[in-house]
């Protein structure tokens, strides 16, 4: 007899599979760097898919769950860029990978909560029509997506999902973002440098910056279903704000639901409340 795990496995991967119909076959990556858009969106594809069929085995929730092997991977020297350039053959089946599959799958949620849902799904749907029979790149899906962003004006004028996303794919590894807080003027700090745990790794990669969407709940709101963003770094070293909504005797939780493809650096000031 097949236990609960069986059956979420098997129809994990019969929802992978059936998300290639329309990643890889009816849109087909221009070349071999772009292969995260079939096996990134597949691999995400199967968590929507299953749970849309059976939603009391919570997949969605378990998504975090996977992501650890691919933050321990992408913490490495030895790590590549989800965008990975192939010049020969052999260097093909070196991409079939954690950072193409997981780590894809993980940048593609933290598109859809910074989106909505509503409009990352109406992008998503014009892209696959846009290019239907057709190759595609990573730059005719920011296309997609920044228009229905835009018409629906859930990004700045001038930003778009390219701005945003290539600081993602086109760099390896992933921010550690360090919280600290001035309990006297309600001014909350917020800094990024790349998460290294190599031993021999002595400093962070100080070139490596990002466009990070800044989340957060505290003990007074507890709401942990709002995932848009109420910050941005815009591919900075450090931020400053003031939030008179939190007081100083309550905890702040950072990156809610885990949907930023990064680490919060938050415990110390945390301890005191």
């Amino acid at each position: 007899m097949s236990t609960n795990a069986d059956k979420q496995s098997i129809a994990l991967t019969v929802s992978h599979e059936l998300s290639h119909q329309w990643f890889g076959d009816l849109v087909t990556p221009s070349w071999w760097t772009d292969l995260w858009l079939n096996e990134g969106f597949a691999s995400y594809m199967e968590y929507m898919g299953t749970n849309a069929v059976e939603p009391s085995w919570k997949v969605m929730e378990q998504f975090v769950i996977g992501l650890q092997t691919a933050f321990h991977l992408d913490a490495m020297d030895s790590t590549h860029p989800i965008y990975a350039e192939v010049d020969n053959p052999d260097e093909i089946d070196e991409i079939f990978d954690v950072i193409s599959y997981q780590k894809g799958a993980s940048i593609i949620r933290m598109m859809q909560h910074f989106l909505t849902t509503t409009v990352f799904k109406k992008g998503l749907s014009n892209y696959l029509n846009q290019k239907a029979y057709k190759n595609a790149d990573q730059d005719d899906l920011w296309n997609a997506l920044t228009k229905q962003a835009q018409m629906d004006k859930v990004l700045e004028p001038n930003v778009t999902v390219k701005d945003i996303m290539n600081t993602w794919t086109l760099q390896a590894g992933y921010p550690l973002v360090t919280v600290t807080r001035n309990y006297n003027n309600s001014i909350i700090n917020v800094t990024q440098e790349r998460l290294l745990l190599e031993s021999n790794d002595t400093i962070s990669d100080l070139k490596s910056l990002w466009w990070i969407p800044i989340t957060y709940t505290s003990k007074k709101q507890l709401n942990f279903n709002n995932t848009r963003p109420i910050k941005w770094m815009k591919a900075e070293r450090s931020i400053s704000f003031n939030d008179t909504n939190v007081s100083p005797s309550e905890w702040v939780i950072f990156n809610v639901q885990e949907t930023g493809n990064y680490i919060p650096n938050q415990l110390r000031y945390n301890l005191n409340q």
